[in-house]
């Protein structure tokens, strides 16, 4: 809120061709304060006074306003009652998005926020010691302890040791290597390639 106001701010500004800026900050300040905002419906001037700024072309007003003071207490205190909170939509925020599988490995990598050029982007892996809460973990970085955000962390995945070579199915069927590969294309024409193919010379006459 206060990156999107500076930039309002320095916009103001901008729209006057007086170099010193001190004699246009009461006016800008001014306009800014007077301004209705779309998703509250009201200026930051009647959140706080409860009506409008006289703006310099208001100054002078009709002679047939009544000056009671009863009258705009009255008239405050009802306008006061119709008042409802209105909640401010911050339609910038977005969420972070993390890998589900952090809360079940072991080791880590970490993402390295300034990359130099031809650089890995993830360093690692490294192991966790220890999960502080749902967005920080605790990881041994080099030998030492650091709180890392689950923004910057990528799962890391390890072949098991005690994966079984005899699970890997091993024909010993000869008959199937020297047997000769047939093809079909797309003309319905039967292509056949020879087992073991050598290489042929040609002599040229």
């Amino acid at each position: 809120m206060i990156e999107r106001w500076h930039r309002g701010f320095k916009a103001g500004f901008m729209c006057y061709a007086d170099a010193n800026w001190s004699r246009v900050l009461s006016t800008v300040l001014l306009g800014l304060r007077s301004h209705v905002r779309l998703d509250t419906g009201a200026s930051p001037a009647e959140f706080l006074f409860g009506t409008t700024l006289r703006l310099p072309g208001e100054f002078f007003l009709p002679e047939d306003i009544s000056a009671d003071p009863n009258f705009f207490i009255e008239e405050f205190r009802e306008y006061m009652r119709q008042v409802r909170p209105v909640p401010v939509a911050h339609k910038h925020a977005k969420r972070a998005f993390y890998f589900k599988e952090l809360h079940n490995c072991s080791h880590v990598f970490i993402r390295n926020v300034a990359k130099k050029a031809l650089e890995r982007p993830y360093s690692g892996p490294h192991k966790i010691l220890k999960r502080v809460s749902d967005r920080v973990f605790n990881i041994d970085v080099n030998g030492s302890a650091r709180s890392v955000s689950v923004e910057l962390l990528k799962p890391a995945h390890f072949v098991p040791d005690n994966l079984d070579d005899a699970s890997v199915p091993v024909s010993n069927d000869s008959s199937a290597t020297s047997r000769p590969l047939s093809l079909r294309t797309y003309s319905r024409r039967r292509v056949t390639f020879a087992p073991d193919p050598a290489v042929r010379t040609y002599k040229t006459p």
